[in-house]
């Protein structure tokens, strides 16, 4: 991990720096990290979902109360959660992928995801995202200025925007990781104020500039928005279930849920690509290589956090987790205890 701490212009040399302020790259081995890279959303969960060694990029500029990211990897994350009441974010995609109930299939959109909003992303492999975390209140107030009759009411859901302006907002990000760090290492200091206002100022008029804005209310965004909340309800039982010691079977799903297998296979597949048994196998692997990752006890075992999690045949556990995460559980556990 590289973490670069920028001066403020004008603040000198010698003086205490402004931790706020930084530029932070982090190699990414684990779906998990992304979670933890993400802290300012407490909510926010993590899951690998196809089989392979997890390799990655995440950078990060943070600029005062403002937060700008690019991520990639390369296998399928799965990522949900809620953001914090004050902030939105503004995100766009490589290539298509699923943003709650919007499936992008053309990569084209800018979302828009406003502040106490929950969001469940599915990002396939080696797609990048990228986002800026703003002050909602601040843009907001940009916004209204602009077209305070679209703007009027607070957005409470994902909006999704087809904008031409969208390759400036990408090329204005991909620049900022290449310029920023190529300016620290020559010892010159960025202008904050000016770089923040330089990405207010693109974002309002990408979203401002949109040919179409969608608020998901058609029939097919309907039906994704309802395979979403079974979906997530399934997973809330399902990581209960496993967090109290149970290992919950189809027919509890299905019954905690109140729907039936059928509806809950498509609801599965449509979102996640995965049938329920696929995903509950998967949710468990996962919260293995969490504990392994971070042991409890240095006296702690595979076995034991194996078994912890509902997998008795040994073998089959070892070679489903060298499939899923490229490496032998005991493995992991070697270099977290190292």
């Amino acid at each position: 991990m590289d973490t670069v701490t920028l001066r403020q212009p004008g603040e000198p040399v010698g003086d205490s720096v402004d931790a706020a302020t930084a530029w932070h790259f982090h190699e990414v081995v684990d779906a998990a990290q992304l979670a933890d890279l993400q802290s300012w959303v407490s909510t926010i969960k993590t899951r690998q979902l196809s089989a392979g060694q997890c390799n990655g990029r995440f950078g990060e500029i943070s600029l005062g109360g403002l937060r700008i990211v690019s991520e990639s990897h390369n296998c399928t994350i799965n990522k949900n959660g809620i953001l914090p009441d004050d902030v939105c974010t503004v995100s766009t995609a490589s290539t298509a992928l699923r943003f709650s109930q919007f499936d992008d299939k053309q990569a084209s959109s800018v979302f828009f995801l406003p502040g106490g909003a929950e969001f469940d992303i599915h990002v396939p492999e080696n797609v990048e995202t990228l986002y800026v975390a703003f002050d909602q209140r601040e843009l907001l107030a940009g916004a209204r200025v602009l077209d305070e009759a679209s703007w009027e009411r607070q957005p409470t859901d994902l909006l999704v925007f087809d904008s031409p302006g969208r390759r400036h907002f990408d090329m204005l990000l991909h620049s900022l990781f290449e310029l920023i760090p190529k300016r620290i290492a020559e010892g010159i200091e960025p202008d904050g104020d000016f770089i923040r206002r330089t990405i207010n100022d693109t974002v309002l008029l990408v979203m401002s500039g949109a040919t179409t804005v969608c608020a998901g209310d058609s029939p097919e965004y309907r039906s994704h928005r309802r395979a979403l909340r079974l979906v997530n309800a399934a997973r809330d039982y399902i990581d209960a279930c496993l967090q109290a010691g149970h290992c919950p079977s189809i027919v509890d799903i299905c019954r905690a849920v109140g729907i039936g297998q059928r509806a809950l296979q498509s609801s599965f597949d449509l979102l996640l690509q995965l049938s329920p048994v696929a995903y509950l196998r998967i949710a468990r692997l996962n919260l293995v290589r969490a504990e392994l990752r971070a042991p409890s006890s240095p006296h702690l075992t595979v076995t034991e956090a194996a078994t912890h999690w509902g997998f008795l045949h040994l073998g089959r556990f070892a070679a489903d987790y060298g499939a899923m995460f490229g490496e032998k559980p005991s493995e992991t556990l070697r270099r977290a205890l190292a």
